[in-house]
């Protein structure tokens, strides 16, 4: 986020998505791998902000925003359960997820060819 806050009145995006954990067999060996089955796109809109008070007013407001977006995906993924993995471990989190911001010199199409190519790999 302090790369977008930084440029300020600019739209990004940001990358939140949802995996699952494969046993990946080898010859003598066996792996995990994380399947992406599920990803969402978020844009967010920046601001520069003049004043401290300004500042502290738009991280509350964008806080709210992220948590209403966020709560509104997963009320859609509950919402249409039939392309979700079944629940295969006792974990507490059986899916994990990742929220992907992209670096200043990423575009959008770039961030989504390595996300694809290699969905562990931190972006």
């Amino acid at each position: 986020m302090r790369i977008l806050e930084t440029q300020g009145n600019q739209k990004g995006q940001i990358a939140v998505m949802f995996h699952e954990k494969r046993t990946k067999k080898a010859w003598f060996s066996k792996s995990e791998e994380e399947i992406c089955w599920e990803q969402w796109a978020v844009t967010i809109n920046t601001v520069i902000c003049r004043t401290d008070g300004e500042t502290l007013r738009i991280r509350k407001e964008m806080s709210a925003q992220l948590t209403t977006c966020f709560l509104n995906i997963i009320r859609f993924i509950n919402d249409k359960k039939d392309h979700i993995p079944p629940i295969t471990t006792l974990e507490a989190n059986p899916f994990p997820f990742q929220i992907v911001i992209p670096s200043t010199t990423d575009t959008w199409g770039t961030m989504l060819k390595r996300m694809l190519a290699d969905p562990s790999q931190q972006i």
